[in-house]
């Protein structure tokens, strides 16, 4: 789960999403939806979801914002996000101490509208006045340890560019003026186009669903495999243990048997030199006999 950040906030991060932009609050809340289903199929996305306190467990940012400077919190503030890349940074990470808004588009090549830099400032401003800080203001690309081009080059960096400017109007009293300058209204999107692209979008996710039913059969099938094969060297493995034990346990009664063959072979060749020195004896024996018989028979001459 996710955890709670600890010793205020030190400011706002910005990013953009990269895909196609969300033109007001309805797109953005469908985009929403999106975004929490891509990162909840993340590897590391049910060891960071939060409780969801804005119906999304999964989105890495506090806030999302339209074209049209709508803006939707997808995350309550309390929670520490993974967003910039920068907790080596300690009290300046923004992963831990900060703020993520993300504006919905690829500002690689879209361009961000006035009604974004109003927007922007004026959440930027809330921020302040609700920690009561003077806010650090960075884009991801500032922050992360890893190379990034988010938020892209049309938003720029708190040193150039658009989100300079967004700065320089945070501190401007006198912004944003009483009559903001009109901007071209966004095109409404071809829903014709949306539909065609969904019902591919359909196919393509029924025949993903089919070969993923095939794959995880044969999943199934390779793992009952696997668990036969690992029972046999389980059993192999046991049955060598055995071996191992009994053939030390011959080694130990050779040992023995080698040592009484040496203590019999001892116990002979003592024997045999007993036995020789007794015919020796014997045989002296029965020749003396012999002499005295021969000396007492010829009359003791």
């Amino acid at each position: 789960m996710a955890i709670l950040r600890k010793n205020g906030v030190i400011g706002v991060c910005v990013h953009h999403s990269v895909y196609k932009p969300a033109h007001n609050i309805e797109e953005l809340k469908a985009q929403a939806k999106l975004f929490d289903g891509w990162h909840k199929s993340k590897s590391w996305a049910n060891e960071i979801k939060t409780n969801g306190e804005f119906g999304y467990q999964y989105i890495e940012y506090h806030y999302l914002m339209a074209l049209d400077g709508s803006i939707l919190q997808v995350q309550d503030e309390k929670y520490v996000l993974y967003h910039a890349g920068d907790n080596f940074r300690g009290d300046l990470s923004f992963n831990l101490h900060g703020i993520a808004i993300c504006l919905t588009g690829n500002y690689e090549n879209d361009v961000p509208t006035e009604a974004q830099m109003k927007s922007l400032v004026l959440f930027i401003r809330d921020v302040e006045k609700r920690y009561g800080i003077d806010a650090l203001v960075r884009g991801h690309k500032e922050t992360s340890k890893d190379p990034t081009a988010c938020p892209g080059k049309n938003i720029g960096t708190s040193k150039s560019g658009w989100l300079s400017q967004v700065i320089k109007n945070v501190n401007d009293k006198n912004y944003p003026p009483t009559v903001i300058p009109p901007t071209t209204p966004p095109s409404a999107p071809n829903c014709d186009e949306y539909i065609k692209q969904a019902n591919i979008l359909k196919e393509e996710n029924k025949g993903l669903t089919e070969a993923l039913g095939s794959f995880q059969r044969t999943l199934e099938s390779k793992e009952a495999e696997l668990k036969t094969v690992n029972d046999r060297v389980k059993f192999l493995e046991d049955t060598l243990l055995q071996r191992e034990k009994e053939l030390k346990s011959l080694d130990e009664d050779y040992t023995r048997v080698l040592d009484e063959r040496m203590r019999f072979e001892k116990q002979y060749m003592e024997t045999v030199t007993e036995l020789n020195e007794l015919k020796k004896q014997e045989k002296d024996n029965l020749l003396n006999k012999l002499v005295h018989f021969l000396h007492n028979l010829l009359g003791g001459k």
